[in-house]
C-alpha cells in the first residue's frame, strides 16, 4: 500500500468518526434535546461526552489538518484529483476554526448552571443550530475524501 492510501485511508477515518458523530448528534439526540433537556440534567445528556469528544476530536483535527497537507502535496502532480484532499483540508480547518469561535464559547456557557429554563433553552436551541452547521462540514470532508479515493481507482 502506498504512503498516499495509507493517509487517504486515516483522512477517510477521521471523516467518518465525524459524520457517525454528528449523525448522531443531529438524526438521533438534537431531536426533542430542547423540550427534555434542563440545565440541571446538560451535564450529564451531553456535556461529559461532549467534553470527551473535544479532547479526542482536538488531535484528531491536527492530524486531519496534517495528513490533508502531507496528502495534497503528495498528489500536487496529479491533476484536478489534487483538488479533492485541499477541499478536505479547506473544510477541516473552516470546521475547527468554527468550533473553536462559534461552538466553545457557547458549550462553556452551557457547563454553567443556567437557572432560568428559557435562557436555558435559548442558550441550547442555538448550541443545537451551531452544531447542525458544522455538521454540514464533516459531510463535506467525507465526501471529499471519499471522492479522492473513487478518483484513485477510477
Amino acid at each position: 500500500m502506498t504512503t498516499e492510501a495509507w493517509l487517504g485511508a486515516g483522512l477517510l477515518l477521521f471523516a467518518s468518526l465525524y459524520l457517525g458523530m454528528g449523525f448522531s448528534l443531529v438524526v438521533l439526540q438534537f431531536p426533542g434535546a430542547l423540550a427534555t433537556t434542563s440545565s440541571a440534567d446538560f451535564p450529564q445528556r451531553f456535556g461529559d461526552p461532549v467534553r470527551r469528544a473535544v479532547g479526542f476530536f482536538t488531535v484528531g483535527s491536527l492530524l486531519m489538518v496534517v495528513g490533508a497537507v502531507w496528502l495534497t502535496v503528495l498528489e500536487w502532480d496529479d491533476g484536478t484529483r489534487r483538488l479533492l484532499p485541499l477541499a478536505y483540508l479547506v473544510l477541516a480547518v473552516l470546521a475547527t476554526a468554527f468550533t473553536v469561535v462559534f461552538i466553545l464559547p457557547v458549550n462553556r456557557r452551557l457547563y454553567q448552571e443556567i437557572p432560568d429554563q428559557r435562557e436555558f433553552s435559548r442558550v441550547l436551541e442555538r448550541w443545537i443550530r451551531l452544531n447542525v452547521v458544522r455538521y454540514g462540514f464533516w459531510v463535506l470532508e467525507w465526501a471529499a475524501i471519499t471522492g479522492w479515493f473513487v478518483a484513485v481507482v477510477s
